[in-house]
Parts: C-alpha cells; sequence; structure tokens
C-alpha cells in the first residue's frame, strides 16, 4: 500500500472513530432530563388529567388548571383511538449542576440559571399512555423558540351552574305537599340559576316526580348536583364517581330517587 492510500486509510478510520464517539454522545441524555421527567410523571400523577375522555382539549384544560409545567403544545390526534388521543407538550425549568455548563466556570460566584427541558406526553382515552406513575408515554424533544403556554379552548360541553345546588334547595323546600308538576318545578329551578364562568352552556335541570317523593339532577359525570325531597325533607344524594359515568346509573333525576348502593 502506498502513502497515500495509507493516509486514506488512517483517515477512514478517524472517521469512523468519530462517528461512533458522536453516535455515543447523541444518545446520551440531555443534563437535567431526568428531573424534568420526575418532576412532569409528579405533575401528571396528582392531577385530573387521567379522567376518561376522547378529547385531548378535556386533558389539556385540566393540565391548566393546576399550578405546573406550562402547557405550550396541543397536538390533537387525526383519528383518536383507543391508543391515541394525541398529545400535549410540556416546558419544564430544571436547575444544572455545576459540571453541567461553563456558566458556573466562568462566573463561580452566581447562580445557575434554570434551563427549559420539553417533554412530549401521549395520552389515550383514559389518561397517559404507558404504566400510570411512570415515563412511558414521556418523550423528550427539542424545545422551540417561543416558550409561551398555550391557551386550551373553552369546552362547549354543558355544566351544572355555580349555584345549583342551593337553587334546588329553595324550590324543593318551598314545594307544598302532595303531587307536584315536574315541568313548573324545573321552570322554577331553571330561573334562579346562575350562567357558568367561562361562557359554557348551562346544563338543563332534569325533575321526576313520584308521588310525593321528587328528584332533581343537573350537570354531568364531573359536576353533578343531585337533590331530593322525600319523607326526610330535602337531601343531597351523592354515589361514587364510578356510578355517574356513561354505562352507570349516571345523573339523572332518578338516580336522585333511588341512590344505588356503593359499588363493591
Amino acid at each position: 500500500m502506498g502513502e497515500q492510500g495509507m493516509r486514506s486509510g488512517r483517515f477512514a478510520a478517524a472517521t469512523a472513530a468519530a462517528l461512533v464517539l458522536l453516535g455515543g454522545c447523541a444518545a446520551q441524555p440531555a443534563a437535567g432530563d431526568a428531573d424534568a421527567r420526575a418532576q412532569l410523571v409528579e405533575f401528571l400523577s396528582t392531577t385530573a388529567m387521567n379522567s376518561y375522555t376522547r378529547d385531548i382539549n378535556d386533558v389539556a384544560r385540566a393540565a391548566v388548571g393546576w399550578n405546573g409545567p406550562a402547557l405550550i403544545a396541543i397536538d390533537p390526534a387525526a383519528s383518536p383511538s383507543d391508543s391515541s388521543i394525541g398529545s400535549l407538550t410540556f416546558v419544564v425549568w430544571v436547575t444544572l449542576p455545576p459540571d453541567a455548563g461553563q456558566s458556573q466556570e466562568l462566573y463561580p460566584e452566581s447562580d445557575p440559571e434554570p434551563v427549559p427541558r420539553c417533554l412530549e406526553v401521549e395520552f389515550d382515552p383514559w389518561g397517559t399512555a404507558g404504566e400510570f406513575g411512570t415515563d412511558e408515554g414521556v418523550t423528550s424533544v427539542d424545545c422551540p423558540e417561543d416558550l409561551t403556554a398555550v391557551v386550551p379552548p373553552t369546552s362547549g360541553d354543558p355544566v351544572a351552574a355555580p349555584n345549583a345546588d342551593e337553587a334546588i334547595r329553595q324550590v324543593l323546600e318551598a314545594l307544598p305537599t302532595g303531587t307536584v308538576d315536574a315541568d313548573e318545578i324545573t321552570q322554577q329551578i331553571t330561573a334562579l340559576l346562575e350562567q357558568p364562568e367561562g361562557g359554557r352552556p348551562l346544563a338543563e335541570v332534569r325533575v321526576e316526580v313520584d308521588g310525593n317523593r321528587v328528584g332533581v339532577a343537573t350537570g354531568g359525570p364531573d359536576d353533578c348536583v343531585m337533590l331530593a325531597r322525600g319523607a326526610a325533607g330535602v337531601v343531597d344524594i351523592h354515589v361514587s364517581p364510578v356510578q355517574l359515568q356513561p354505562g352507570e346509573v349516571g345523573c339523572t333525576p332518578w338516580t336522585a330517587l333511588d341512590p344505588p348502593p356503593p359499588p363493591h
């Protein structure tokens, strides 16, 4: 082999070694990534982001209701399914140890500045994808230049009035003994209801009369308000949250009249 061939061989070997080294570096997680993941997993585990829904915007609305990592992107699935309804991207600010950057070398007396770490989380209809309480379904991504928090769209689902319990109780306690009219009770209660905040539509009031008993319900699985008038007077009715979900007894005036026993 001539000198030119030897040089080419050495260059090729050096290039291959450099590529291996670079590949090894690329595979290493960024400094602070583990801390960011731990913070995000704790946040995901302690918020209302694991309730059943097929709308990623429902999850996003639950995310911004807590003081935690900022939500910076909402990506709905093109075709929501049991395996995915979309993803949310969060930014977590972490403080790197002194040896993770050059700032401490240049300014040894200064406190290290927090740096952003961005994480994308995949969701299925039941919550975070993967095993609950782990970082399965969490992917580290490059942070965009704009880290401004996004605001999810307002839900179009009806919601119980903020004063629903008081309004229902007021009407039921004023009812005469004997048979009463369900439509009239509905109108009286509805006239007392305050409009929900955020421009969401008002959930209808549903009334069922059974002799001297009256059951009233309004709202849905997450904000159900149920009261009943019976021999014991006017009482609030509460059932297990799972019994309010679709396919169960639900938030209905019939449930208010005859609440089921707690599930075993």
